[in-house]
């Protein structure tokens, strides 16, 4: 009867009840510690290579010792360790890719690592630990170049000398730069123009004219044909144009100020031996600057 109790449930469940099998005695799983020893390993390398190659194996240190202390492997020490090395290994590597770029960027080929790293922390608000080496890789400014403030002109015509225009009015051209024009020369109370002015010659003139007086439409071309069609003449010619500014500042008419805001007056022609022939530039009409 027994016998056949056990048959029938053998044949029910198709194999003997044996229940779970006993490990043998001594008997221990096996240890995971392979992701915290690459992460340990990889945050060495890290550290030692510190270049461009040295913060990618440290981000893959990182990731290696994260995915062993979440599997929580057996070896959790090695995987802190990994994770540690591998953040330095990785801020270096940043680092150092940041010198390289600079370099690159503002030929600083002569500094060495370190002073490339103290220029870097420099620019972060860092402290550096050799304020020497800092010093070093400072660059010596140049002097900024001064501004030219002479004259284009090669000679000023005008200084010092007084002109008699057609109209009987009489210019007086100092040698400071300034000028006074009256309209009646026996009357310096009444009816005058006063400011400053500049003279410009020949290639100076034009390329005052042209550049800064564009506004008149006056080119090279048309200049240089203009020199061309008096070639047999020894007035009309490059080296006599000249160029006349009055920068008007005050004007003085029945003894009341008519300048509310300077102004200036352009003249363009022909200079020589004390007589220049001019037009004015707003207007295009001609006048006679003969030297008294």
């Amino acid at each position: 009867m027994q016998e056949n109790n056990w048959n029938q449930s053998y044949n029910q469940n198709q194999q003997p009840n044996y229940g779970q099998p006993i490990p043998p005695y001594g008997y221990h799983e096996p240890e995971r510690k392979g992701f915290a020893i690459a992460s340990l390993v990889l945050g060495i390398l890290s550290l030692v290579l510190c270049c461009f190659y040295g913060g990618f194996l440290g981000i893959l240190g990182l990731i290696f010792g994260i995915v062993s202390l979440t599997k929580k492997e057996s070896k959790m020490g090695l995987a802190i360790a990994g994770i540690i090395t591998s953040a330095f290994g990785l801020i270096y590597g940043i680092l150092m890719v940041m010198a390289t770029v600079m370099t690159i960027r503002y030929g600083m080929a002569g500094l060495d690592e370190k002073a490339l790293l103290r220029l870097i922390e420099e620019m972060y608000g860092i402290e550096s630990v050799e304020p020497e080496i800092v010093a070093e890789t400072e660059t010596v400014e140049e002097p900024e170049e001064q501004e030219d403030t002479t004259t284009l002109s090669e000679e000023d015509p005008f200084a010092g000398n007084a002109f008699v225009l057609g109209d009987e009015s009489v210019i007086y051209f100092e040698a400071d730069g300034t000028f006074v024009w009256y309209q009646n020369d026996a009357n310096h109370d009444d009816y005058y123009f006063v400011g400053t002015y500049d003279a410009y010659r020949a290639e100076f003139a034009e390329s005052y004219i042209v550049t800064y007086l564009g506004e008149y439409g006056v080119t090279e071309d048309e200049l240089a044909d203009l020199y061309d069609r008096n070639e047999d003449s020894e007035f009309y010619t490059e080296e006599n144009f000249t160029c006349l500014v009055l920068h008007n500042e005050s004007a003085i008419c029945d003894g009341e100020e008519q300048v509310t805001e300077p102004y200036d007056t352009n003249y363009m022609g022909f200079y020589m031996d004390g007589y220049y022939d001019a037009a004015n530039m707003a207007s295009g009409g001609y006048t006679a600057f003969t030297m008294r």
